[in-house]
């Protein structure tokens, strides 16, 4: 279905309040040769619908937590699965990127410091 750009632009006015950034992916290798991956510096930020994870379903499907998880949405993400995102101060990583027809969704667990 193709959602008119009219939609699109109203849809971001009312609903991307949010700020998020997303995070260079620094590699290290460990002394047992194992890929340890963290968050880096900012390498882009983007205006989001933010929400905590608030849906039993979800935290099942997932593994993520009620009240400490996010679900991020927007027309368009240069995001996917296993990249960090920070959002107030939070950075979170990705544990899934769905793309549908009008939006793409993310969905983060927190990462510990």
């Amino acid at each position: 279905m193709k959602i008119p750009q009219s939609f699109l632009d109203a849809q971001a006015v009312t609903f991307y309040d949010r700020l998020i950034t997303l995070l260079d992916m620094v590699e290290t290798i460990d002394a047992l040769g194992g890929i340890t991956r963290s968050p880096g510096t900012a390498v882009s930020m983007h205006q989001c619908n933010v929400q905590y994870v608030s849906d039993k379903l979800t935290v099942e499907e997932y593994g993520l937590k009620i009240g400490q998880d996010i679900i991020v949405t927007a027309a368009e993400l240069p995001i996917g699965k296993g990249d960090f995102i920070r959002c107030g101060g939070i950075t979170f990583r990705v544990v899934e990127a769905p793309r549908y027809d009008a939006y793409i969704k993310l969905l983060a667990k927190r990462v510990d410091p």
